[in-house]
């Protein structure tokens, strides 16, 4: 039923513990849901990921080719991720979020309510205290077939920020599908210093690229995995 994504580059380095903790929950938990699954989409990793992650019966492994002079490229993970699943609600997520089996009932059932919607979890921010420093609705979770008939994300964006509000405004403009924010289920946000990332994200076009986007649809997108209607079938709920 649901397709958790991660996007993924040399964590066992940067956040190792963090993403050890998030692999045990993870695996934990789809040990009970057996309709789930988790996709980590790995951006050619140097931490030796791939042999820990197939330690975990129940998270799949994907290697998703890096650009040249790229970091991380998020979409390009999240789209590869997109093309080899078969469930039908996808769940982007990083390996600092943390949630319970009610996530998994709360969101389907949302689904099968409400039919095809913007669903927008809660999440709890947390300090270096493991305070509550702010909750958001940040997160989301889509149907395949709309990322799909979306045209994916826009693999042109690089380092970090906008691939998330550059998806959910396209597909709210040109969809016109209703975002619903929901309290009482979501994710906590586990804390981490973003110094590392922000060494390999000191400039960015991702703001100007998702203008763009939002003007004309992602008439110039870039998916290197599917176009519409093309290589990628919708599945039928």
């Amino acid at each position: 039923m649901i397709s958790f994504i991660v996007a993924a580059r040399d964590l066992f380095i940067t956040r190792k513990k963090i993403t050890e903790d998030f692999l045990e929950m993870m695996n934990s938990i789809l040990m009970r849901n057996r309709g789930a699954e988790c996709i980590y989409s790995d951006y050619g990793s140097i931490d030796g990921c791939k042999e820990i992650i197939e330690s975990y019966p129940h998270i799949r492994y994907l290697y998703t080719a890096p650009n040249d002079g790229q970091w991380l490229n998020i979409s390009k993970c999240y789209n590869n991720a997109v093309a080899n699943t078969q469930k039908f609600i996808v769940c982007p997520l990083g390996p600092d979020f943390r949630f319970n089996d009610s996530f998994m009932a709360n969101t389907v059932t949302y689904f099968m309510s409400l039919g095809n919607i913007i669903l927008r979890p809660q999440c709890y921010y947390l300090d270096e205290n493991g305070r509550v420093k702010r909750m958001t609705n940040s997160p989301y979770c889509l149907l395949r077939n709309t990322i799909i008939a979306s045209k994916g994300w826009d693999e042109r964006m690089h380092g970090w920020g906008k691939e998330e509000d550059d998806l959910i405004s396209r597909i709210y403009k040109y969809q016109q599908l209703h975002e619903v924010r929901i309290r009482g289920f979501g994710y906590t946000h586990l804390y981490h210093d973003n110094t590392w990332a922000e060494e390999w994200d000191k400039t960015t076009t991702n703001a100007d690229i998702a203008n763009e986007n939002f003007k004309n649809n992602g008439a110039n997108l870039i998916n290197s995995y599917w176009k519409i209607n093309e290589n990628v079938q919708p599945i039928k709920i």
